[in-house]
């Protein structure tokens, strides 16, 4: 098996990079990063969010090589149908996880970065 982490829309390869690296030591796979845009068909103008499953979907099409699973990571605000919001969400069958990390940020509410919090 082999892990690939995509930095999704606007999102810091570089942290990524580091949160697929803890990943690769903890699940003992090969990691490698790359960067996917932000498809605006998971984007909903009334909630200003974007819909997680879609999201998913989009990632699970421009996966990598077989057997591949794919960590997909973003800035985004996500939500799920008939939740509010969520942190992230996974599809086992495609292979494909997906975080959030805007609400896992500290400016989120209202206090002051912490990037090593983040990073854990």
């Amino acid at each position: 098996m082999q892990l690939w982490a995509a930095a999704i829309g606007e999102t810091n390869a570089g942290l990524v990079g580091r949160i697929s690296a803890r990943a690769a030591r903890v699940l003992r796979v090969p990691v490698e990063v790359a960067a996917d845009p932000l498809p605006a068909s998971a984007y909903s103008r009334q909630r200003r969010q974007y819909l997680a499953g879609t999201l998913i979907q989009e990632a699970a099409r421009s996966r990598r090589p077989p057997d591949t699973h794919l960590l997909a990571v973003t800035e985004a605000d996500l939500y799920a149908p008939q939740l509010n919001f969520v942190f992230g969400q996974a599809d086992p069958g495609l292979g494909v996880a997906l975080i959030s990390l805007a609400r896992l940020r500290e400016e989120f509410l209202g206090q002051a970065a912490d990037p090593d919090l983040l990073l854990e």
